[in-house]
Formats: C-alpha cells, sequence, structure tokens
C-alpha cells in the first residue's frame, strides 16, 4: 500500500536524521494507512493490530520531543486495542504498555498509572519466565522448572483482567502444565484441576466473542491439546482431557 511505503520511508529518515517534519509526515500517513485498513479494507486480528501499533509508537516519540500528553494518551489507547487483538508476542505489547504508564505517570502523578505499568511489566515478565521453565523441564525433565512454571502460570492469570480475551489460552496452557504434573505424580487432584481449567478456558473462549481465540482452543481440544495454542507461554504437547493414567 502506497501510504504504509510513504510513512515508513518517513519513519526511517526521522530515525536516521531526526527532522520533526518527518515525523509529522509519517504520523498523517501512517493515521491514514490505518483507517483505509481498519474502515475501508476490514481489517481485523494482527493485520489491524500492526496499523495501530506503528501509529501508536509514532504518537509516543512525539511525545517525547513535544511533550503532549493527547499524543501519549493516544498511544496508550491504540495500544491497548492493539493488544486485545494479537496472540503472539504479548509479552512486547505489555513491556511497551508498562512503558507509556510510567511516561503517563510521570506526568500526572496518578497511582493508577503506576500500578499499571506495575501489573504489565509483571504480567510480561512471568509470561517469558513460565515459557521458559516450562520447555526446560520438557527438555530436561526436571520437576522443580515445572513446579516454577506453574506458579508463573497461576500468576499470570491472577494479573490478567477476566476480560482479556486472551485469557483463556493462559487457562488453557496452564492446564497443560498440571496434565503435566499429573503424568509425574498420578495425583488425581492435579488431573482433576487440568481439566477444570481446560473447561474453563473452553466456556470463557466462547464468552469473550473472539472468534479467534474460541478457534484455538476448539482446536486444541479436539487433537488433546497436542499443538501450541498460545506461543509465549510455551508448546502445549500433552493431552489435556485424557483421564486414563499413565503406565505406571
Amino acid at each position: 500500500m502506497r501510504y504504509d511505503t510513504d510513512g515508513t520511508c518517513c519513519s526511517n529518515n526521522f530515525r536516521k536524521l531526526g527532522h520533526g517534519e518527518e515525523l509529522e509526515r509519517a504520523i498523517q500517513l501512517a493515521k491514514h494507512a490505518a483507517d483505509v485498513k481498519v474502515t475501508w479494507l476490514g481489517f481485523t486480528g494482527p493485520s489491524k493490530a500492526i496499523a495501530l501499533d506503528d501509529l501508536a509508537w509514532m504518537l509516543k516519540t512525539r511525545f517525547d520531543l513535544m511533550g503532549s500528553l493527547e499524543d501519549l494518551n493516544e498511544s496508550i489507547r491504540l495500544l491497548q486495542e492493539s493488544y486485545v487483538l494479537i496472540a503472539v508476542n504479548k509479552e512486547a505489547f505489555l513491556t511497551n504498555m508498562s512503558e507509556r504508564f510510567v511516561s503517563r505517570f510521570e506526568q500526572t502523578g496518578l497511582r493508577e498509572d503506576l500500578d499499571t505499568a506495575i501489573d504489565s511489566a509483571a504480567q510480561a515478565l512471568d509470561i517469558n519466565f513460565g515459557r521458559a521453565l516450562s520447555r526446560r523441564s520438557k527438555l530436561t525433565g526436571s520437576g522443580d522448572d515445572l513446579e516454577r512454571a506453574i506458579k508463573a502460570f497461576e500468576k499470570v492469570i491472577r494479573l490478567m483482567s477476566t476480560k482479556d480475551q486472551f485469557r483463556p489460552l493462559a487457562m488453557l496452557n496452564l492446564s497443560v502444565e498440571l496434565h503435566s504434573r499429573f503424568e509425574r505424580s498420578n495425583s488425581m487432584t492435579d488431573l482433576d484441576e487440568s481439566v477444570k481449567w481446560a473447561t474453563d478456558a473452553f466456556r470463557d473462549s466462547h464468552a469473550s466473542g473472539n472468534a479467534h481465540t474460541r478457534h484455538l482452543i476448539s482446536g486444541a481440544l479436539s487433537q488433546g491439546c497436542k499443538t501450541s495454542v498460545w506461543t509465549e507461554l510455551g508448546p502445549t504437547d500433552q493431552p489435556i482431557l485424557d483421564r486414563t493414567e499413565p503406565n505406571r
């Protein structure tokens, strides 16, 4: 799309040269490109998120230069809108969101902004932490890593808003880790919890109204959850609804 190309050129020129007029032109082109993609072409999901995120970055850059709180507020709004549209790299969005809320706190002194910044940063950290622990546990068989991964995923769910459209994916991944622990411990408590989280994830995915999330959850359950449904939280390569006991 011509607007994307021109906007990218202006943005790159600004990064290299620091000319304010290049940034202004990049912002106007990004706004127009986002409007065309969303309003006229009907872009949804990740494609829409990318368009909004590009504009959010440019507005935050102008805020850093000019200090306009209006630019920062709009950047936060666009980033929040982008966040609910993507199923991968959510930790990157959370990190950026945390940084923006810190910037707004420094401008306004609102405790609510600082609390949101801390919660977003903690959630981003726990997603990365849980993912890494889950993968190392599967690679090495470490029970300690599995326990720490479960705790990290539980914390992610606690930090997520109940309205977050991707919370069901986090719930499903916790279910997978609990089933992994059941296979080691034969604890019926772990198996029951695993089934409960999977069931809740399926229910909430339908209530969320997000077709993409619902499709991922349904597909994973139909396959016994043998494929990844949310790459940030690690591969979900274990069945979670099989109540048969493992080989003793």
